[in-house]
């Protein structure tokens, strides 16, 4: 399951204290909230070397709260991929948009399923989709922390059966950016990707909402991720847009 403002030279850093500004380090509490009916978008931009070729791509990924069920909190979120563009060696194309992902959340918000709406040929395996929408978004502590505080999960590894992954997070600070304040937060992962010795890392700095923890802006990088070319390391951004007339939750 798997999201870039220009930083201001000089913008000022404040380390705040559950939404107000404060200097002593007061603990904050990080959470994401999942709303029913909420509808975020995120410019994804990616770059990397296939075969010798740069290769560089833009797409939009949207994301909606489809259902919270009453039974027992489980949050059914969907993601569709809406398309885009790529370059490879110098030449546009258009990228099509994809079936939309399906991901089960249980109410602390991680992934426990990963589905999609319909059998589709891609350029990573089924299981490595999977991998990669449980590593883009930060899994927050369930404990308040202050900067520089750590802490670490421990995931089910859905690439290789019987294996782990064990995220380490860090709250960087309550860090403000064109007078908005989010929450930075860097994660580092490494994870098997198959039974043969493959891994892959995964490496990014992200900038949360505080209101609702959902991604304002990230980026980073991940090392040998398994395609159909080979593995490959990829540098990638992403950017929440501007909600659009039929959203109704908030994007930028």
């Amino acid at each position: 399951m798997m999201l870039q403002r220009t930083i201001l030279a000089g913008a000022a850093i404040a380390i705040l204290s559950l939404g107000a500004a404060g200097a002593d380090d007061t603990p904050l509490t990080l959470a994401r909230l999942y709303k029913e009916g909420d509808v975020v978008r995120h410019r994804v931009e990616i770059a990397a070397n296939m075969m010798g070729n740069d290769v560089t791509a833009v797409r939009t990924i949207k994301t909606s709260v489809k259902e919270i069920k009453k039974t027992n909190g489980d949050i059914i979120v969907l993601s569709a991929d809406q398309g885009g563009k790529v370059v490879v060696g110098g030449q546009e194309q258009d990228i099509p948009p994809q079936t939309d992902a399906i991901l089960t959340l249980d109410k602390t918000g991680k992934i426990i399923k990963y589905e999609r709406g319909a059998a589709e040929a891609g350029l990573m395996a089924p299981e490595i989709e999977h991998l990669m929408a449980i590593l883009n978004e930060p899994r927050l502590s369930d404990k308040a922390v202050k900067p520089g505080d750590t802490w670490t999960v421990e995931i089910v590894n859905p690439a290789v059966k019987g294996k782990k992954i064990t995220p380490k997070l860090t709250f960087v600070a309550a860090e403000t950016v064109e007078t908005v304040t989010l929450w930075k937060v860097k994660q580092l992962a490494s994870a098997d990707t198959d039974d043969q010795g493959g891994k892959a890392v995964f490496e990014f700095t992200f900038w949360l909402r505080p209101a609702d923890g959902v991604i304002a802006k990230a980026e980073g990088s991940i090392k040998d991720l398994p395609t159909s070319y080979g593995p490959v390391t990829v540098q990638m951004k992403m950017t929440l847009l501007k909600p659009e007339p039929d959203d109704k939750g908030k994007g930028a």
